[in-house]
């Protein structure tokens, strides 16, 4: 490590002291030096290492990312997404490397990036796109449990000398520090659920049963246009006796939800209506988040809610009935499920139906993940899930209970750590990126399955995952940035001689203040990195996969070139993007050829190139 305290008092620059000691090298030369480090330290490694330079960079289908479509903010694994972009719009898909290859332009997406001012916000994607694999998948590992699979050509962006760079996979060791978000981010803050627009995007078959109760006024004010709608089989007349429209007209109609918004919505004979537009308030994303926790719906057609919580949690019992009430305006009942769990049930079709398929938010614990709508609910509202969530399924369970009573916050909890628990690998992976949206740092760890005891009883347990979270987030170690990375040298004593003995990073604020007062000095951009929506962790480990699919992916966001991926946002390199920026479809030809006891690579592209003011900085002389 750098010697810090060295450096006090020295009576020439620290930078004419390294100046001494370099020396001007070519390209050329540095490469012939450290071509074991870049790859190149035999012939076929140094042959794969050139072709896969070229054409490989992806990441694993169950690689977690955040994106944006349109109005509403999405979490869900990078396959997934890709793969259902690419089947339902087969005939805009081009195929490219005899169907290896495939890749479609996309409009109304964005990803969570950072540009070159190192804000983190959401960009627009050009493209995404899916390859037949080829090569090796790994793991990288980053401290606090954070994960992300990719090819060994993938990058990622680690912090190196006071600079934010993308490093391929297979040149990431242990001393590297991968760029991740550290400030608050949001989506598009939505303050109505409106479930007459949300029903509408199901098959008109999920939805006949379905009807729009309170209409008489709507009746009144779209008498024509429901009229046309109608065939033999209905009578105005009956509309205005029921008080009921059929939802499959009502889709017809093409309404503003100011039409519908005092209406309820029901299944035909059903007990309990619920409202057909309701607020996002503190009350419905507590609810979610208690359901996320506890909650499952039963039976093919969603007849009932279930809300599993324990025997001995009055308090939270008595606090779920009244959020049924509020949100729902149903009435739920409550019945001991066994010695240990009671279950606060919502006895509603509708509701159930609106849980799995509207909310999607997972029907049993194993398909779990963040409800729709919780991203682009705002800062406030996000925490309060998480508090809800939390009051569910985590611990100090009484703690929480108590702070939501009193309408408070995560930093309210009086225990220094709030511990969060699923059995979902989506939502542990949705959970904190939920968290990182609101500025808290979590820690992942994987719980093995096993017996634990309960108020006195056995319960065996499968595999599950625990997120620890600091309720004082000033102590979390991801404001800190590696010194050896960001400081050039320190005046400071105190903290020149921590940095020497038992340090390794320094908090930002703190090193930003000292060199304000000109105690410490930045190398290369650290000052702005320090000051930024950007942090950096040390990476844990990196080691080889087993992948079973077909395809690996990627998204292209052209100026930024990167986005955030992982179970946790870590800051990825997006591929091919010079001829995105250009707004070229990229089309990449490779050739080998053999001369002797040389080969000769050719790969050529399509892309912008290099102009000729650039060639000399990227093909001149390298200090070393």
């Amino acid at each position: 490590m750098t010697s810090y305290q060295s450096r006090l008092g020295a009576e020439e620059g620290i930078a004419e002291e390294l100046a001494e000691s370099q020396r001007s090298i070519s390209i050329a030369e540095f490469f012939e030096k450290n071509r074991h480090m870049l790859g190149f330290d035999s012939g076929a490694r140094g042959l794969v290492t050139a072709v896969k330079e070229g054409v490989d960079n992806s990441l694993t289908w169950s690689t977690p990312f955040v994106y944006r479509d349109g109005d509403e903010t999405i979490h869900r694994p990078i396959g997934e997404a890709i793969d259902e972009l690419i089947e339902d719009n087969r005939e805009a898909v081009v195929t490219k490397r005899g169907g290896d290859l495939e890749k479609l332009s996309v409009d109304g997406l964005e990803a969570l990036s950072f540009d070159d001012a190192y804000d983190v916000d959401f960009q627009r994607i050009s493209s995404v796109f899916r390859h037949r694999v080829n090569s090796d998948i790994f793991r990288i590992t980053v401290e606090g449990g954070r994960e992300v699979e990719l090819t060994d050509y993938h990058s990622v962006f680690v912090l190196r000398d006071g600079e934010v760079v993308s490093v391929e996979t297979s040149d990431i060791d242990e001393d590297d520090y991968v760029v991740l978000p550290d400030t608050a981010w949001s989506g598009a803050n939505v303050d109505r659920l409106d479930f007459v627009s949300e029903l509408a995007q199901l098959s008109p078959d999920r939805t006949e049963a379905i009807g729009l109760y309170g209409v008489e006024q709507l009746i009144d004010e779209h008498y024509d246009a429901i009229r046309r709608q109608v065939d033999a089989q209905y009578r105005m007349s009956d509309f205005r006796k029921c008080d009921r429209l059929p939802f499959n007209i009502v889709r017809e109609l093409d309404l503003d939800p100011e039409a519908y918004e005092d209406c309820e919505i029901s299944y035909r004979y059903g007990r309990n209506n619920v409202p057909a537009v309701v607020p996002v308030d503190e009350q419905l994303a507590e609810l979610l988040g208690v359901y996320a926790a506890e909650g499952c719906v039963t039976g093919e057609d969603h007849e009932k809610v279930y809300l599993s919580l324990g025997t001995h949690e009055s308090t939270l019992i008595a606090r779920t009935e009244r959020l049924v009430r509020s949100v729902f305006d149903v009435s739920p009942s409550t019945v001991a499920a066994h010695e240990t769990a009671t279950n606060v049930t919502i006895p509603s079709k509708i509701v159930g139906l609106l849980f799995a398929e509207v909310f999607d938010a997972g029907t049993g614990a194993s398909e779990k993940r963040v409800p729709r709508y919780v991203f682009d609910f705002s800062r406030d509202l996000r925490e309060r899930f998480l508090l809800g969530y939390a009051a569910g399924d985590g611990y100090p369970t009484e703690s929480v209970i108590e702070t939501l009573e009193q309408e408070g916050g995560i930093d309210d909890i009086p225990e220094d750590r709030l511990v969060l628990s699923t059995s979902s690998d989506r939502l542990s992976s949705g959970l904190q990126y939920l968290l990182s949206s609101i500025g808290y740092d979590a820690t992942h760890e994987r719980v093995d399955a096993g017996t634990r005891t309960i108020q006195g009883h056995s319960i065996e347990f499968g595999d599950s995952h625990k997120l620890y979270v600091h309720t004082d987030q000033s102590a979390v170690s991801r404001r800190r940035l590696p010194a050896d990375e960001v400081v050039s040298s320190v005046e400071d004593a105190k903290l020149a001689y921590n940095l020497d003995r038992r340090q390794d990073r320094v908090d930002t604020e703190h090193a930003l203040a000292l060199a304000d007062g000109g105690s410490l000095q930045f190398t290369g951009n650290g000052r702005a990195i320090a000051g930024s929506d950007l942090t950096a962790l040390p990476v844990d480990s990196v080691e080889r996969i087993k992948y079973n699919r077909e395809w690996v992916y990627d998204v292209s966001v052209p100026g930024d070139e990167n986005f955030m991926a992982g179970t946790s946002p870590l800051a990825c390199h997006n591929s091919l993007d010079a001829a995105e920026e250009a707004g070229i479809l990229p089309d990449v030809y490779v050739e080998i050829q053999k001369d002797r006891d040389y080969y000769t690579v050719i790969i050529e592209d399509n892309g912008p190139g290099i102009t000729k003011e650039q060639i000399p900085k990227i093909f001149g002389k390298l200090l070393y």
